[in-house]
């Protein structure tokens, strides 16, 4: 990969988490569901769910990102 490809997949995955990040909270707020209560949900720690709803850390990885959103209703194709 090009080192100017890669750039721009980079920026464009950091883009798509900040919208995907924004909405879960969004959701979250509106359920009036906790961040503990949300990973209870999924059977995962606090700390993933903070790093999902963290919308610059990009190291979640899509698989994750879809499952959060599919507990807070959203379906992402």
């Amino acid at each position: 990969m090009t080192a100017l490809l890669e750039r721009t997949v980079h920026r464009e995955a950091a883009e798509l988490k900040l919208i995907v990040s924004s909405g879960l909270r969004t959701q979250l707020k509106r359920r009036g569901t906790s961040r503990a209560a949300l990973a209870r949900e999924l059977g995962t720690s606090r700390s993933a769910i903070d790093r999902v709803l963290d919308e610059k850390n990009t190291s979640i990885t899509l698989h994750t990102l879809v499952r959060a959103a599919s507990t807070l209703g959203y379906r992402l194709e």
